[in-house]
């Protein structure tokens, strides 16, 4: 994976990021021991290897980008979910931990 740059904001700006899954599937593959135990069940469910690299990308993206934020490992961070907005399982949006 590649190192994450962290622009600078302004108050009130977004910051997007975005990673080629071909490009970066076997880093992340490789990292998936990083992932919380919710995190690598939900990627065991997937039936196709593209859906699980997708999502194992995304997730240790996340783990990269919130852990040069926050001045912590990426796999020591604890992210809960919000309940998901079509069927209120704990698979929403990130949020911090309450």
């Amino acid at each position: 994976m590649h190192p994450v740059p962290l622009p600078v904001a302004l108050p009130g700006q977004t910051r997007v990021w975005a990673a080629s899954v071909a490009e970066n599937a076997a880093a992340a593959t490789a990292r998936r021991g990083e992932l919380d135990r919710t995190e690598s069940l939900r990627a065991d469910r997937f039936r196709r290897f593209a859906d699980v690299d997708r999502f194992l990308v995304a997730h240790v993206c996340l783990r990269d980008i919130l852990g040069a934020v926050l001045g912590t490992p990426p796999a020591r961070l604890v992210i809960d979910r919000e309940p998901c907005a079509a069927c209120g399982g704990p698979h929403g949006r990130p949020r911090r931990p309450c």
